[in-house]
């Protein structure tokens, strides 16, 4: 590829507008919404092309049937591999990821782009607190062992533990942010 850098990517998006194609793991997913976010960053436009998961964008830029992809930087594959088949130019969280620290953020590279990539566990609303500050202890107990630390390392993820508290509490201001990004450019 020679989009090397996200100003590449942009140079080149601006110079044959609406024609460097993007995979996704699908619509509305955190991919899709950080591309619609770099669009509205950068002023370009690209081909979005929504793909049923991380593993078909993958092979899909393996394939050369897409430019670029969209994919957590742990579905890249990067890590232990001395020439390793996808590059990572950029990564939309707030910092380097600890893992791929010669990897920038988009906001490093000159683009206010933010997007992560949240997974939980969920119980039913009302039960005790109890039962839901053990279960979160439990959960913080396990993420603080080595050998944790040691498979989220092997398995290429980022991860940041929340309580359900701290979760929750965050929840309007993504609820905005995600309702913002649907009026500037709603998707089907």
């Amino acid at each position: 590829s020679p989009h090397r850098t996200l100003k590449d990517l942009v140079e080149a998006a601006k110079r044959r507008p609406g024609t460097i194609s993007v995979g996704s793991s699908g619509i509305g997913t955190d991919d899709h919404l950080g591309l619609t976010l770099f669009e509205a960053a950068s002023g370009t436009e690209f081909i979005h092309v929504p793909y049923a998961g991380a593993g078909p964008v993958r092979n899909a830029v393996l394939g050369r049937q897409i430019d670029v992809a969209g994919l957590n930087l742990g579905e890249i594959g990067m890590l232990g591999q001395e020439n390793p088949a996808l590059r990572a130019i950029a990564g939309m969280g707030e910092q380097r990821w600890e893992l791929m620290p010669e990897v920038p953020t988009f906001r490093e590279e000159g683009f206010d782009v933010l997007m992560s990539s949240e997974r939980g566990l969920g119980a039913p609303r009302g039960i005790p607190d109890e039962i839901a500050r053990r279960l979160e202890d439990a959960i913080a107990k396990v993420i603080a062992t080595p050998e944790w630390a040691e498979k989220v390392r092997q398995l290429e993820l980022a991860m940041a533990f929340l309580r359900g508290a701290e979760w929750e509490a965050q929840m309007p201001a993504q609820l905005a942010r995600y309702q913002a990004i649907w009026q500037r450019t709603p998707w089907q």
